[in-house]
């Protein structure tokens, strides 16, 4: 699923919303790498 094309489509969410949407997802998305990294779940790369 594409959350950007989906916010750019809903015309409701202003572009720093979108930003800051995609910021936290981002830092989400690293910080559960990062753990799965620790507990050995995923090699490193």
């Amino acid at each position: 699923m594409n959350y950007l094309a989906l916010a750019r489509a809903d015309r409701r969410y202003d572009s720093e919303a979108i930003d800051e949407l995609l910021r936290q997802m981002h830092s989400i998305r690293i910080g559960i790498r990062t753990q799965a990294r620790r507990a050995g779940l995923v090699a490193d790369q």
